[in-house]
């Protein structure tokens, strides 16, 4: 993970939903905050395509880093990251994932959280969701 995301997350969304649990998958090892060899990268594709800090860092390490699939929710930047060739992860398809493989024994009451906490979930894709989840709404 890029440090702006670190910082998003993290240090400015101290007590939000998901600061303490990032923070202790930093902790434990299995998520790394990576610093970035080209930052200037990030900023041109800032620029370029009217990202945040997060977006266009993490968009940047990937190119420092290939892989095939991004986590991104941001709708520019899953743009941008499509344009790229990549593979698009978003929150809800990670708890559907996470539910699939026996992580979560229900994605709703994790919708729900999202949703109070500020994050823009529309009804259709909460709906559409809770079906794939075989969850009645």
């Amino acid at each position: 993970m890029p440090p702006a995301v670190d910082r998003e997350v993290v240090s400015e969304g101290d007590g939000r939903v998901g600061a303490e649990e990032t923070q202790g998958a930093v902790n434990d090892g299995w998520l790394v905050v990576e610093v970035l060899e080209e930052p200037a990268d990030a900023i041109r594709m800032q620029q370029a395509f009217l990202l945040g800090d997060g977006e266009s860092e993490a968009l940047a390490l990937v190119r420092q880093q290939p892989t095939d699939v991004i986590m991104l929710d941001e709708a520019r930047a899953v743009r941008c990251a499509r344009e790229m060739g990549l593979s698009v992860l978003r929150t809800v398809g990670l708890l559907l994932q996470a539910k699939a493989q026996g992580h979560l024994a229900s994605v709703q009451p994790a919708l729900v959280q999202l949703r109070a906490s500020g994050f823009r979930l529309s009804e259709s894709v909460y709906q559409a969701a809770l079906r794939h989840a075989s969850e009645s709404p």
